[in-house]
């Protein structure tokens, strides 16, 4: 009697560890196809091609003073922009089927950590792949250019912020995107021209993403989210 009662606890405590698991994965899984089925992966490789293609065309079509002003606004507006939709969707997302989430009786971080983490991977790809481009077609250095993924994960937070704090849809999509390049440009404009060492403007980045990281869970998934 005793040794059925102890086998069953265990069996028990087995399933459970195991579904808390799969939650992680089926999440990503579920996110992944969410991407696809609208597009958005196509979307976004559309987008990089064409900054790609006309970075190209600048390049051996303009005198080099000309081109360094374009390719700086190509970085810092083109490729900031695409990077902005990603995070923007999990927001919208969330606010769209809420409802729907909320039947699904997961916990924040199964449910939280895989989406962002699939948001900051595509983020971090199309760095890459565009400072690869530069490095090997237009021989800039590779190596000085990777201090730019800890403003991307700062871009990215802002984004998702975004899209948990407003309402947004197709209609007014266009004069959000809109509204966080802008404040995204007046953020880099006041560190890069007011905070002297490079050091600690990567640090206020990376220190005001995790803030609203923090934010975006304590204030719209703990309740939502878990029953």
């Amino acid at each position: 009697m005793f040794k059925q009662t102890h086998i069953g606890h265990k069996a028990k405590k087995f399933k459970s560890n195991k579904f808390y698991q799969s939650t992680h994965l089926n999440q990503t899984k579920v996110q992944i196809l969410s991407y696809f089925r609208n597009r958005l992966l196509s979307e976004l490789a559309l987008l990089l091609g064409v900054l790609v293609l006309l970075t190209l065309a600048f390049y051996y079509f303009l005198d080099d003073l000309t081109f360094m002003y374009i390719y700086s606004f190509i970085l810092n507006i083109g490729l900031k922009e695409i990077m902005i939709i990603t995070p923007l969707y999990f927001g919208m997302d969330y606010r769209k089927y809420k409802t729907s989430i909320y039947k699904m009786n997961i916990t924040v971080y199964p449910y939280f950590i895989p989406r962002v983490l699939i948001a900051l991977l595509i983020n971090f790809l199309i760095y890459f792949l565009f400072i690869s481009f530069n490095s090997f077609v237009l021989n800039q250095d590779f190596l000085a250019q990777f201090s730019g993924f800890i403003p991307i994960f700062f871009v990215s937070m802002i984004s998702l912020f975004f899209g948990f704090v407003f309402k947004i849809t197709e209609g007014n999509k266009a004069i959000i995107l809109i509204g966080i390049l802008i404040f995204v440009s007046l953020i880099d404009f006041v560190l890069n021209n007011y905070v002297t060492n490079s050091y600690y403007v990567n640090f206020i980045y990376l220190g005001t993403g995790i803030l609203l990281f923090l934010i975006v869970e304590y204030l719209f998934l703990r309740k939502p989210v878990l029953r």
